[in-house]
């Protein structure tokens, strides 16, 4: 019947052949005839796409000739008909022209939110779903989602179940307490009562946890030689020591990674660095156009992915926002990393030494954490002297002093096979109890106990909004719901702080033009904070008129920049914004004389 399956296990494991292994027994048995891979982002979605581009069809039985489609399924996702890799090839054609009946191909790689959709009062809501009937759902990076999207995520495992339906889910880092609220999603699926279920227990490292019926059985199991690690973990008790630590172990030869908290503070790094070493630093972000993004991952990839040659990596830095975590295979001699919540830090620890190689410039791997030292009067603003954005970025202070305290503490990040009964505080798995499952009496001040409460306060709200706009299949469609309204209008995620879509456009032939190569709106647009957008002003009339193509209804409640060339680089008629290839969106700085200039329109003036 309906199984669920939870797959925990670490960092470059193989936990995606497992799973697709696994989906794919289940389809020989009758169980499923097709599966959906669901990824927390769009680069992860379209990595995957095309690791199942090369094989997928060796899944299905031929039929009479025809072929099975494998669609791709994220806002961006039309972009790939006008690429070297076109959906067609692929995905049937009539399948591929509209994302909306993606799940009706046998084979599908997406962004979870896609999947979310399924259960949210969304158009088109029940063809999603009939497209997901019948198939394995496979969700990654589970550990990824905020507790909005973990809530919805098990409002889907529900309904999955409820039809019949097997979910898979993986993880390095699981807490707990989000485990036990999936597994109680998928019994529930099954019409148990709440009372009649088993809540998982186990902490071992690896492990299998399978739920059919009522039966739960946790399987520890051994974890691969070539996954096991010990990372030492160094304190950096600046920005400029860690700086100058990346300069130290690039002229080693070393290949390293400096990971910042936001774009803004990356691109400064970036360019403090480059200054130093030149043209052997990188830049990798999310403010940059999905045809840049691209072109510089595949650049990241040959310089620090698993088959990149030594001459390639000698002394080259990559300068990232949190967009490598997940998205990337890339392996680092050396990394130095703001601080984050553990089980970010986990991630981003897996990307050292994560392949074998012959020789490397230093002797061990080392996760270098900017922090400042935990101590018996932090309160609140422990952060903001070292690093004030990391706080604005995760909110949660007292998490990230928690990290703090735990992590150096440890001294170390142990990947090993991990016996339920063994204490190991430096084990991963044991890191990330310790921290999500602390008792907030631990933290020292009451202004880090209110922090702890307020995050708390906000994750519960957060869920209540998330149970609330979630459709409740035991109601049926005739019940009250939430208004329905169209995709884009519909909140798949809770981002903090919110998010602004921006789209770049550019004088053509006396239209205003996507500034992408590709010619498509959704192509030529950038995600940034609510903050960051301020001021930017959405088309007016006048430029709405002017637009070429004209914008549908799923361009609308994005803001538009018009950028024109210029000696330096594409900028807005207003100087204020900037946008450049190997940069990014970036923001110009003002002449703090002419104050009439930082209130302008960032639209630019119509010729």
């Amino acid at each position: 019947g309906p199984t669920l399956f939870i797959i925990e296990d670490a960092t470059g494991s193989g936990k995606t052949e497992a799973g697709l292994t696994l989906a794919h027994r289940l389809m020989a048995e009758g169980k499923a005839d097709g599966f959906y891979f669901a990824l927390p982002t769009t680069a992860t979605a379209d990595a995957m796409y095309g690791r199942l581009a090369k094989g997928f069809e060796r899944l299905f039985d031929s039929m009479q000739g025809e072929r099975p489609s494998l669609s791709l399924l994220h806002g961006g996702a039309a972009r790939l008909k006008d690429e070297d890799t076109d959906v067609a090839a692929f995905c049937a054609e009539w399948i591929a022209d509209d994302r909306r009946k993606g799940f009706l191909a046998q084979g599908g790689a997406g962004t979870i939110d896609q999947a979310l959709l399924t259960v949210l009062p969304a158009k088109y809501q029940s063809l999603r779903l009939f497209g997901l009937h019948g198939k394995v759902l496979i969700v990654d990076e589970v550990h990824a989602f905020d507790p909005f999207v973990l809530k919805i995520l098990a409002g889907l495992i529900e309904l999955h179940a409820m039809l019949g339906g097997t979910t898979i889910l993986m993880s390095a880092t699981l807490p707990l307490k989000a485990r036990h609220k999936l597994v109680l999603a998928h019994q529930q699926g099954l019409g148990l009562r709440r009372d009649n279920c088993a809540a998982p227990a186990c902490n071992a490292y690896p492990l299998l946890t399978t739920v059919t019926g009522e039966a739960l059985r946790e399987t520890p199991l051994p974890l691969a030689a070539r996954s096991a690690r010990r990372v030492a973990v160094e304190r950096v008790a600046s920005l400029e020591e860690a700086e100058r630590l990346v300069i130290e172990r690039a002229e080693q030869g070393c290949a390293v990674a400096l990971i910042r908290s936001t774009v803004d503070a990356a691109i400064a790094s970036f360019e403090r660095l480059r200054a130093k070493l030149g043209n052997k630093v990188e830049l990798l972000h999310s403010r940059f156009l999905p045809e840049d993004r691209r072109r510089i991952e595949t650049q990241v990839l040959e310089q620090f992915g698993k088959a990149s040659p030594p001459e390639r990596r000698h002394g080259r830095v990559l300068v990232a926002t949190q967009v490598i975590e997940q998205s990337l295979d890339l392996d680092f001699d050396a990394l130095v990393t703001d601080l984050a919540p553990i089980d970010l830090l986990i991630q981003r620890a897996g990307r050292l030494w994560r392949h074998l190689r012959e020789a490397r410039p230093v002797a061990a791997p080392v996760l270098h954490v900017i922090a400042p030292p935990t101590g018996p009067d932090d309160d609140i603003g422990w952060l903001d002297g070292t690093l004030p954005e990391a706080r604005w970025v995760y909110q949660d202070v007292a998490l990230l002093w928690l990290t703090a305290r735990r992590l150096f503490e440890a001294g170390e990040i142990v990947m090993t096979t991990l016996d339920a009964a063994e204490p190991s505080p430096s084990h991963a798995r044991r890191l990330v109890e310790a921290v999500y499952g602390a008792d907030p009496d631990a933290l020292p001040t009451q202004g880090l106990k209110k922090a702890h409460d307020g995050a708390s306060g906000i994750a519960a709200a957060n869920e209540q909004m998330a149970s609330y706009v979630t459709l409740k299949p035991s109601r049926g469609y005739s019940e009250s719901q939430p208004a329905w309204g169209a995709e884009n209008a519909i909140m798949t995620r809770l981002e903090e702080p919110r998010r602004a879509a921006l789209r770049l456009a550019k004088w053509k032939d006396g239209y205003l033009a996507p500034l992408g190569k590709a010619g498509l709106w959704s192509d030529s647009e950038v995600s940034v904070t609510e903050h960051w957008a301020k001021g930017i002003g959405w088309p007016s009339d006048t430029e709405r008129a002017l637009l070429r193509p004209a914008w549908s209804e799923a361009d609308e409640g994005a803001r538009i920049i018009v950028l024109e060339a210029s000696d330096q680089g594409l900028v807005d008629r207003d100087g204020l914004h900037a946008y450049a290839g190997t940069i990014g969106l970036t923001k110009c700085n003002l002449d703090a004389a002419d104050p009439s200039r930082k209130a302008s329109s960032a639209r630019g003036a119509l010729p």
